[in-house]
């Protein structure tokens, strides 16, 4: 598997179960924050692309945003 799309999960159950899965690539709190903003429209959704060489090529809203990770 070289990625992953996340549309808005109706339980959050499946939701804890996502974030446990993705939790070796970020903190939960930015994970959360980032699933957050992409599936904040209808029909949206988060695109990870797990085989990228860097944190900042990996989230996407759609194909169309890239969604930068601030490393503070």
């Amino acid at each position: 598997m070289d990625s992953m799309y996340l549309f808005r999960l109706r339980n959050a159950n499946d939701l804890q179960a996502v974030m446990d899965e993705l939790s070796a690539l970020l903190d939960n709190k930015i994970l959360l924050e980032v699933y957050m903003k992409a599936t904040e429209q209808r029909y949206s959704f988060l695109f990870i692309k797990l085989t990228s060489p860097t944190i900042n090529d990996m989230f996407y809203v759609k194909f169309q945003s890239k969604i930068m990770i601030n490393d503070e």
